[in-house]
């Protein structure tokens, strides 16, 4: 995998908050088909960053380069009746990713992060989701372009893929899907109307923050989120096609095209 990327601290847009990052690594994993559609993987992880301000002028963050290693862990489930665009089923998925200088790398920090997705259908022409995701960074040492981000069309409607990182994040957002009719036989079941409608909240400060003060009966470090789009969706041969138009907490409307096999 090789990645040079723009990222950014806060949504702002200032110079001063964009950073570059060129990062390469190579990742092994293996594991076990279980229990029907249960799969339980280990994995390795390795290769070298470099991080930088965009631009020289004066940035919260400096330059920094070194390698990455990461011992990784994971199980997901799927039990979809189709893909792109499922009517029944679910899908989900459990990672925990433990980067560390033991294996090899000369940064340390935690991440883990849980996903759930749910279909049925309670007409032939109608599907309702629901897309359930928590993420976290266990310290307060995850670098800012490795971070659990929050956006794109098959997460919160309104958001860019991977344009708002956190720390922690945990959303939920509801679809509807509609089958448009009448169509000929050859488009039938393969174009839809869609509406979606999600929200959560995400903060700056680590899980086991959030929790401390949780129990102490404060929430002041969670900032809400949410987003509500309506758009239309076609399963095409080389993916499936979304368009939507969104709306989200900061009263910003976004249009949205996507193809692609994902969610």
């Amino acid at each position: 995998r090789f990645d040079d990327i723009v990222q950014v601290r806060h949504e702002t847009g200032r110079p001063s908050e964009q950073y570059r990052v060129t990062a390469g690594s190579v990742e092994a994993q293996v594991g076990i088909q279980a229990a029907g559609s249960l799969f339980p993987w280990l994995g390795y992880r390795f290769g070298g960053y470099t991080f930088r301000p965009r631009y020289d002028i004066e940035a919260e963050y400096g330059q920094e380069s070194g390698r990455l290693a990461a011992v990784m862990a994971g199980v997901e489930q799927d039990t979809l009746d189709r893909f792109p665009f499922p009517k029944e089923g679910t899908h989900w998925s459990a990672q925990y990713r433990d980067f560390q200088e033991r294996w090899g790398g000369t940064k340390e920090y935690r991440v883990g992060e849980l996903d759930f997705r749910g279909y049925r259908s309670p007409a032939v022409a109608h599907t309702l989701g629901v897309h359930l995701r928590v993420a976290s960074a266990f310290d307060s040492h995850a670098p800012l372009w490795d971070k659990p981000r929050l956006g794109g069309i098959q997460d919160m409607p309104g958001y860019l893929r991977h344009e708002r990182p956190a720390r922690t994040l945990a959303t939920g957002t509801v679809q509807y899907r509609a089958a448009v009719a009448p169509l000929p036989e050859l488009f039938r079941d393969r174009v839809f109307a869609t509406l979606r409608v999600g929200g959560g909240a995400v903060s700056e400060a680590d899980a086991s923050a959030i929790a401390e003060g949780a129990i102490a009966g404060s929430l002041a470090q969670l900032s809400p989120v949410w987003g509500a789009g309506v758009g239309a969706a076609a399963n095409t041969p080389i993916g499936g096609l979304r368009t939507e138009v969104a709306v989200r907490d900061s009263g910003r409307v976004r249009g949205i095209i996507s193809l692609g096999n994902h969610f």
